[in-house]
């Protein structure tokens, strides 16, 4: 998870840079949302995968990673949230 989330993160700074030179505030903050964005798209297909288990034994296995990848999407969205209230 992590590992995508950083590539993803290295792949958008590479396409944003030169973006940057034309509006500096505007392009970095459209940088961060489309960075959340992905982040946000990541985690809930990590739940998509974790929740096709259906063996009883998974889903006690998974139960702690779902917890956990659900409060860093809540968090994301709230950051998300506050980066397009402030972009207005």
């Amino acid at each position: 998870m992590n590992k995508k989330i950083l590539i993803t993160t290295l792949l958008l700074s590479c396409t944003s840079v030169k973006l940057l030179c034309m509006d500096p505030l505007a392009t970095t903050k459209q940088f961060e949302l489309s960075v959340i964005n992905k982040q946000i798209e990541l985690i809930d297909k990590d739940l998509e995968n974790l929740n096709k288990n259906k063996s009883e034994k998974a889903k006690l296995d998974n139960a702690p990673k779902k917890r956990d990848l659900r409060s860093k999407r809540e968090e994301l969205v709230r950051k998300k949230q506050e980066l397009e209230k402030n972009k207005k």
